[in-house]
């Protein structure tokens, strides 16, 4: 006796299904390398193979998030690097990333809150190094850059409620190629050549603090900056002050 032949609409569902998996084949093979990074650096970071493993299916996070990560480091190797624009970096712990930035984003549009970074930026690096426009960094934590602490670099980049304390030249650097950058509450101690370095035009400082700069507080060689209620003892416009790039 023969079968009942399918329903049409079964079958074509099944040759539809079949096709897009025939298209995708391409590109599944392309995530297999990063599936591998991510297994392996599960498996280093102490996850067990059932937990790597099963993360993916548990765990949701848009590719633009960066969320929770704890990246120590006993040998010389990067923090966290990352290039693309509305990305969301929150509550990282980055530990002695000793000869690139700590952490580095290249983009525009994006989130950088709560992150803690110390022991960070030795080889000339940066513990949180931002090169973008309109980003946000907010409640950062640093301690014990070996050069700066946060540095930004762009356009109309805001920087609220940094607490950053000990740096090897400024703990926390607007680069010369940056404009309207808005600081607030924030607070910064013990840069060597400066707590606070302003070197881009139109910066705007409201409620921060900034103490303890070895050669001086604040170093303001930026045009149009505004202070509003903010504490320092000693400001310098010396450009031989500058930090090199």
């Amino acid at each position: 006796m023969t079968p009942p032949a399918a329903p049409a609409s079964a079958t074509s569902a099944r040759a539809e299904f079949l096709a897009g998996a025939r298209l995708s084949l391409g590109a599944t093979l392309s995530y297999l390398p990063f599936g591998v990074v991510c297994g392996v650096a599960a498996i280093q970071a102490g996850m067990s193979e059932a937990a790597a493993l099963a993360m993916p299916a548990l765990v949701f996070g848009g590719s633009s998030q960066v969320l929770r990560n704890e990246l120590t480091h006993g040998t010389r190797c990067a923090g966290l690097a990352l290039v693309g624009d509305g990305y969301e970096i929150r509550e990282n712990v980055l530990h002695g990333a000793d000869c690139q930035d700590g952490l580095t984003l290249i983009g525009s549009d994006g989130v950088i809150a709560d992150n803690h970074a110390d022991q960070t930026g030795a080889g000339g690096a940066n513990a949180i190094a931002v090169v973008g426009d309109r980003n946000s960094l907010t409640g950062n934590v640093v301690r014990g850059a070996l050069r700066d602490g946060i540095s930004v670099t762009g356009d109309a980049n805001e920087v609220i409620g940094a607490d950053v304390r000990g740096a090897g030249r400024c703990c926390v650097n607007v680069g010369d190629q940056s404009s309207a950058t808005t600081l607030t509450d924030c607070t910064a101690a013990g840069g060597r050549v400066a707590s606070l370095c302003l070197l881009g035009t139109g910066a705007v400082v409201t409620r921060g603090s900034f103490t303890g700069g070895g050669r001086a507080d604040v170093l303001d060689l930026a045009a149009g900056t505004q202070f509003d209620a903010t504490v320092f003892d000693t400001k310098s416009t010396d450009p031989a002050l500058a930090p090199k790039p």
